[in-house]
Formats: C-alpha cells, sequence, structure tokens
C-alpha cells in the first residue's frame, strides 16, 4: 500500500476525495489530511507519505508553499485544483500530474498509477544504490535492505545486535534502540547474515556476537548483551555457542 495525505482547505474537498480514493485507488491508503500549511508540515515531517494530494490555493497560501517549506520532498505530488489556469503551465511543464475539481474518477485512477509507478521506481533505485554500497565495501560494512509496508529501511549489519522470530516475522533489534518488525521468517535472515558472524543462540533467536556482554550458566545457559537484553541459549547449541565465544 502507497501511503498518502490529501491537502485541501475545505473539509468536503478532503472527504470528497477521501472517499474517491477509498473507492477507485485500491494500492492507496490515506494516512490523514490537513486543511492549513503548518498542519500539512506537521504531517508530512511526522508520517512521512510517499503521496500528496495537493490543493494548490488554500487559505493561507498555496500547495507551492508547502513544498517549499519541506526540508525534502521524497514524495509524489498530484495536485487537486479548481483553478484551470492556476500554475497549470508550470504544472506540465514539469510532468506533475493534476487534477481538476471536480473530479474525475478516471482521471484520478490514471493519476495515481502514474505516481506509484515513479514511487516503485524509486524504490527499486534506492535497492540499486545499496547493491552498489555493498558491491564497493569490499571490507566495509554492508547495508542490509529491510522492507516494510510502505518503504524500505536501509541498515548497517553492524548495527544490528539481535533478531527474534514472531511466526512469519521477524523482529530486528538495532544499536539505536530501535525495534523493526519485518516481514519475513527469521530462517531468511539467517542465511543473509551467518556469513557476518551472526549465531543462532535458539531456535527463535539470533545474535551479533559483537554485542555479547557475558555467558551466564544459571537456568540452563542464557547471553547478556550490552544493551541489556537476555537472549536464551538452546541446550543442543550451548557447546557450539561457547566455543564460537572462545574463538
Amino acid at each position: 500500500m502507497i501511503t498518502a495525505l490529501i491537502i485541501d482547505d475545505e473539509q468536503n474537498g478532503r472527504d470528497n476525495l477521501a472517499n474517491l480514493v477509498k473507492q477507485h485507488c485500491n494500492d492507496i491508503h490515506v494516512i490523514g489530511t490537513a486543511e492549513d500549511i503548518p498542519s500539512a508540515l506537521k504531517l508530512i515531517e511526522g508520517l512521512k507519505p510517499q503521496l500528496l494530494f495537493l490543493d494548490i490555493q488554500l487559505k493561507d497560501g498555496t500547495g507551492f508553499d508547502i513544498l517549499n517549506q519541506c526540508p525534502t520532498t521524497s514524495f509524489e505530488v498530484i495536485f487537486v485544483t479548481a483553478y484551470d489556469q492556476y500554475g497549470l503551465h508550470a504544472i506540465r511543464f514539469s510532468a506533475i500530474d493534476y487534477i481538476l475539481k471536480p473530479i474525475d474518477h478516471e482521471l484520478l485512477s490514471d493519476a495515481v498509477d502514474k505516481a506509484i509507478k515513479q514511487i516503485e521506481l524509486k524504490i527499486e533505485n534506492k535497492r540499486l544504490r545499496n547493491l552498489l554500497h555493498n558491491n564497493s565495501q569490499q571490507n566495509g560494512s554492508k547495508r542490509i535492505a529491510l522492507p516494510f509496508v510502505d518503504s524500505i529501511e536501509f541498515v548497517e549489519v553492524k548495527d544490528i545486535i539481535r533478531l527474534e522470530a514472531e511466526g512469519s516475522y521477524t523482529r530486528f533489534f538495532t544499536i539505536n534502540g530501535k525495534e523493526m518488525l519485518i516481514s519475513g521468517s527469521l530462517k531468511e535472515y539467517v542465511e543473509m547474515l551467518t556469513p557476518y558472524g551472526f549465531i543462532r543462540t535458539h531456535q527463535a533467536h539470533f545474535v551479533n556476537p559483537d554485542f555479547i556482554k557475558s555467558f551466564v550458566k544459571a537456568d540452563g545457559g542464557y547471553l547478556k548483551l550490552q544493551n541489556g537484553d537476555t537472549v536464551p541459549i538452546s541446550r543442543l547449541r550451548k557447546n557450539e555457542i561457547l566455543q564460537t565465544l572462545r574463538d
């Protein structure tokens, strides 16, 4: 699903567009709406949408004012306007889509399809850049791509403390205290990260040995990590892990 914000100073306009998106754009999830520039900027910063439906003329300024004040414009934009000549020449010249009010659902669908293609292209470009980065790091740290529902995050392998299985998902724990629940079984990530020294301590646990603080013999044995976490050790893996720690 592609996450989107609707920015329009009229309640009816926001509600109408949200309903049309829900009915005709199955790949779009509207995560918020805003009626003015300050609230729009706050939502953009906090929610980091992939797509904006942006009214050109607002009560306290224009959609262009919002874009000018955004630190980055990593999202796609579909302008929505009732003014046929208001900036449309510049919009056309920049190959950015717009739809006129009252909104035709077929034109809306066409504009959304174009935006989705651009968003997918950005994601593929990020993956490609990550591949090139990893290939250039002969002895340096690699980055792993972690797919979320609406984005991809690239994490340095050296910054991963541990992984924990949660059904068909895997939870990542990193040095900045962040936890990320990622689609994919632990087995998939074990195959990826074993070459980087990670060790399987238990059916549901996979650990970066660089963050192991101590081995505790009590309660059948477990590991204490530098971030304060404790990780169980299965009986079958204990000797293997102890040997790894000695090495």
